[in-house]
């Protein structure tokens, strides 16, 4: 994995190597659609309550909301351990199998 503990500067541009050219991986705009199911598996956000108080206060932007999200979880709420394989293993239950992979590697 890139590093120890995702960080919200990880989320939004994590350094990655591919075919030995260096990108960066906007792991935050690749999830902004997916809030949703994001929040329900990641926070156990089961009712999407946490979601629909975001919608509100990040103006339904969906790339503020699945923000406020990641804060969230790296400050400790829902899912744990914070690491890259509790996010890979998110990412895969909510079928952003494209993505775990290229966080994986």
């Amino acid at each position: 994995m890139a590093a120890p503990v995702p960080t919200l500067k990880l989320l939004t541009s994590l350094p990655i190597l591919v075919d030995g050219e260096k990108q960066n991986l906007k792991i935050i705009q690749r999830t902004s659609t997916h809030y949703a199911k994001l929040a329900m598996h990641l926070l156990d956000d089961v009712n999407l309550d946490i979601v629909h108080g975001l919608r509100e206060k990040c103006h339904h932007d969906p790339v503020e909301i699945v923000t406020a999200i990641y804060k969230m979880w790296i400050s400790g709420t829902g899912e744990n351990p914070v690491t890259w394989q509790t996010l890979v293993g998110v990412l895969k239950d909510i079928e952003l199998n494209s993505l775990a992979k290229e966080i994986e590697t």
